[in-house]
């Protein structure tokens, strides 16, 4: 039996060794490389882990979303990422849209995360934490409007977070902040637009929500459920 025992504890010995080898090979690899490197090496290796967690939070997401459809609709979902700010009370972008839109919020929640919060080359626990959350969210269609700095809106863009403005911002709309947009450049579809840099916007940058050195840019989720919203949003900025 002690015989049986040391032969089990050795191959869980040399497991975790093992294991702790194949991390420090993959640490190696990854020294040295920006943070989209990464993220993209991440996805390409473990792509399959990954989407397997993000179904996952999805339904759990979903599950949790359609008790709430039950009884409110949601107005708005939007979300500052690296922002400033501590508290969605430091700011009234959104009660101020509220207001010029009057939406009823009892019936129709409108919510401004400003939770969201990674640094750039760091693959620490928080990162990567917010950084599955943001993917279950646009996954699942809950992101309608979306701020961040340069570096975040290029991970995400590369694998598909989000809307080609060219094609869901009215042409009145298109032309005013034409000079503003930030586009990112896909193999199969070229340049296309995905943003617009906001650091000048009054609005947003009202109580320096960003730093401008931060050049953030606003976004609208590829899968949002409420795209008119999203548009009329980013309407609302520049009225």
């Amino acid at each position: 039996m002690i015989k049986i025992i040391l032969e089990q504890s050795s191959v869980k010995g040399m497991y975790i060794n093992m294991i702790k080898e194949d991390v420090k090979e993959q640490q190696e690899k990854l020294k040295g490389k920006s943070f989209k490197e990464k993220f993209q090496y991440f996805w390409y290796y473990y792509k399959v882990h990954t989407m397997v967690a993000i179904v996952g939070i999805i339904a759990v997401i979903i599950f949790a979303k359609d008790i709430i459809r039950n009884s409110r609709e949601p107005a708005i979902y939007a979300i500052l990422a690296n922002s400033n700010l501590y508290s969605v009370s430091e700011t009234k972008l959104m009660d101020d849209y509220i207001a010029s839109r009057q939406i009823n919020i009892e019936e129709h929640p409108a919510t401004l995360d400003v939770s969201i919060s990674m640094i750039e080359d760091t693959a620490d626990s928080m990162s990567l934490a917010n950084s599955q959350k943001l993917m279950a969210l646009f996954q699942a269609g809950d992101i309608d409007i979306f701020v961040g700095d340069s570096w975040i809106i290029d991970s995400y863009a590369s694998v598909g977070g989000f809307a080609n403005l060219k094609e869901v911002l009215p042409a009145e709309l298109y032309k005013k902040v034409e000079k503003d947009l930030i586009y990112f450049e896909y193999e199969e579809d070229g340049k296309v637009p995905i943003g617009i840099q906001v650091k000048d916007n009054e609005k947003i940058m009202q109580n320096h929500t960003y730093d401008v050195v931060d050049s953030p840019i606003i976004t609208i989720g590829t899968n949002s459920s409420r795209i008119e919203t999203a548009v009329d949003f980013i309407t609302y900025l520049y009225e």
